[in-house]
């Protein structure tokens, strides 16, 4: 029978009061991202460090790409609907297709399904 060798490293500190079952592992296992409420506002945690707060964070966990090098998530301001990918706000929206959110499998692009009025758009 192979010996396995089993070893344990942090890769950040959550406070579980602060998160839902927004918990996203990346694909390689190094990174760690949740979306956790402030007050009144929402945030996307990743790697510890915090990003900008928002009126809403999109239903689901921020999303990983493939390399786990980059990361995506929906947000909300008012009742504007928009992607933040990499930190970096996306054009506004006044929807967001829930789940939507794909990755390619090269990493280098993200598509989801977005509304302008009764307009929808991938």
């Amino acid at each position: 029978m192979a010996q396995r060798t089993v070893s344990e490293r942090l890769i950040a500190q959550v406070h579980a009061s602060a998160i839902g079952e927004s918990v996203t592992v990346s694909p390689d296992s190094r990174r760690l991202a949740y979306a956790a409420r402030v007050g009144d506002k929402a945030l996307v945690v990743v790697d510890g460090r915090e990003e900008n707060q928002y009126d809403g964070i999109g239903g689901g966990s921020p999303l990983f790409s493939p390399d786990s090098q980059r990361v995506a998530y929906t947000a909300r301001v008012g009742d504007k609907a928009f992607v933040v990918v990499d930190g970096r706000e996306e054009k506004q929206y006044d929807g967001i297709g829930g789940g939507s959110l794909r990755f390619s499998p090269d990493s280098r692009r993200l598509a989801y399904a977005a509304g302008v009025g009764d307009k929808q758009f991938v």
